[in-house]
């Protein structure tokens, strides 16, 4: 079995030891692709994100949220009104579904 490579210090290279781990990013690279990523998110959250809430076919309903003061925030709607009056029109409409001519 071949010994493994040196650098120029004669210190062993840890990414050429096989089973061992890979060594980490060096230089600007990594911090560039940090830089990217948190230039996207802010470019998203003040920019993206409220434009699209002027769309047309957006804007109705951020109105209509912002109209009721409802936590759009919110994971589960269980407890917002509208949701329960959705929820009993839902069943309604398929309790009481006309069919055939």
């Amino acid at each position: 079995m071949a010994s493994p490579p040196l650098t120029g210090k004669g210190t062993i290279i840890p990414a050429a030891i096989p089973g061992g781990r890979p060594a980490p990013p060096a230089g600007v690279r990594p911090w560039l692709g940090l830089a990217l990523g948190l230039a996207l998110l802010v470019f998203f959250i003040f920019v993206a994100a409220p434009w699209i809430n002027k769309l047309p076919m957006v804007r109705p309903l951020a109105e209509y949220i912002e109209k009721t003061g409802m936590d759009a925030g919110a994971l589960y709607y269980t407890e917002v009104e509208e949701t329960g009056e959705a929820e009993m029109h839902m069943r309604e409409t398929f309790e009481h579904t006309p069919v055939g001519p």
